[in-house]
């Protein structure tokens, strides 16, 4: 069901010609975070972890979306 409805958003996102997304996942929840790496997602470069903070932020690119 996950995989389904990331692909939905995935598809949505292509769809309105977005380039990137990006989400926030507790940095204790290993599960979830495998999750998005399996399909993509990254660690934002651009929202690194604070001290002391329990999010995580991750970015996935679009392709070919805007192209």
């Amino acid at each position: 069901m996950g995989t389904a409805l990331h692909r939905a958003c995935v598809e949505q996102w292509r769809a309105d010609g977005r380039r990137a997304a990006v989400l926030e996942v507790r940095a204790d929840n290993a599960r979830a975070q495998a999750f998005y790496v399996r399909r993509g997602w990254v660690p934002d470069a651009e929202r690194p972890p604070a001290e002391g903070d329990h999010r995580l932020f991750l970015r996935y690119v679009v392709a070919g979306a805007g192209e």
